[in-house]
């Protein structure tokens, strides 16, 4: 089955939707995310011509998340895109890290996800960023192929190409490569183009470009602080392999007019887990706004939501809004859903 993700318009993927069992597919980040999720893989390879921190640090936390303990990373240090930041957070996560550079331009977007009997291809025109992954536009084509077909084959060929002429990620690697003015860091990066804008201003006439499109620009979700991999809270792994928490007593706050959260203790994914606890752990946060909201409006637009949420609370709406709202329908199962993107009908089936 084949899928196409179009990203930067917040529209959901009605056919990636179908191919990975969430309905809520709008981004290349948002089908890496499920696809490391998926059990039915144990490997994971990314080959891209490009990264920035960001753009790691959303992966890394996909990964640690997600059922897929062999993450590679294969990235190109062309054109003096990839920073030095990157590397030394691939360096730093629970990835595998790669170099690749030869004497042409190394340019693949690809997240390769393989297992025993399948794999999934997904080849598009994003890259390992933040902006490459949720909030440029951007276009993807996401593939699940059984493991004897021939386009695999040829998949697996080129990767092995990579791989081959690649080189293992090191501090003494990236030491080479700045001194070889092949990567810089953020910051120099920055200034960089701060230069260069600088000696241009005043040629295109300033204001808004007539051509500009009016298009609201797609969010990205927000980074996991460090705390947010647990921390204190008590929790574990059952002997079935679902992530479990111990004791909810801790971490139930009071909430006035409000019934109880229902007590969940197991999770099929630690992202699963790590959102409830969010929920049952602070009263003030975005989940528990849109909890509250819910409730008293009994059935109201997902847009409508975000409206609330934006104008008359001042919420910021993140990145995460989807992953928060998935509590309350796939977690705690307080909320049933109808229809689709901003005009999809959220209704309270809670107490």
């Amino acid at each position: 089955m084949d899928a196409f993700i179009g990203q930067g318009f917040s529209t959901d993927s009605e056919s990636a939707g179908q191919l990975l069992d969430d309905p809520e597919i709008s981004s290349i980040g948002d089908a890496v995310e499920a696809s490391l999720a998926d059990s039915r893989f144990n490997r994971a390879v990314v080959a891209v011509a490009f990264a920035t921190e960001k753009g790691v640090q959303h992966l890394n936390s996909m990964a640690r998340s997600g059922s897929i303990d062999d993450v590679e990373v294969h990235v190109g240090v062309d054109e003096e895109v990839t920073s030095k930041d990157a590397l030394e957070a691939i360096l730093g996560s629970d990835l595998s890290g790669f170099v690749y550079h030869a004497g042409g331009t190394y340019h693949p977007k690809l997240f390769y996800f393989e297992g025993p009997e399948r794999v999934r291809a997904l080849v598009g025109s994003g890259n390992l960023t933040q902006d490459g992954l949720y909030t440029n536009y951007e276009a993807a084509l996401l593939a699940d192929l059984e493991k004897n077909a021939d386009a695999v084959a040829d998949l697996e060929q080129y990767l092995e190409q990579i791989e081959r002429h690649g080189n293992t990620l090191s501090e003494d690697l990236i030491s080479d490569l700045v001194d070889d003015e092949k990567v810089k860091t953020e910051a120099e990066q920055r200034q960089q183009r701060a230069a260069e804008s600088s000696s241009t201003e005043g040629t295109s006439g300033g204001g808004s470009p007539s051509y500009k499109a009016d298009v609201p620009r797609q969010s990205a979700p927000s980074l996991p602080s460090s705390g947010s991999s647990g921390g204190s809270t008590p929790s574990g792994e059952a002997s079935d392999g679902t992530l479990v928490l111990e004791s909810l007593d801790e971490y139930q706050l009071e909430r006035e007019e409000m019934p109880d959260i229902p007590p969940v203790r197991t999770f099929p994914t630690k992202t699963d887990r790590d959102y409830y606890k969010q929920l049952i752990s602070e009263n003030d946060n975005q989940v528990n706004f849109m909890r509250r909201i819910i409730r008293e409006e009994g059935r109201i637009r997902k847009g409508e939501l975000k409206d609330i949420l934006r104008e008359q609370l001042d919420v910021n709406i993140s990145g995460s809004f989807d992953a928060d709202l998935r509590v309350l329908w796939r977690t705690t199962d307080e909320v049933r859903r109808e229809g689709r993107g901003d005009d999809q009908m959220l209704i309270w089936t809670g107490e």
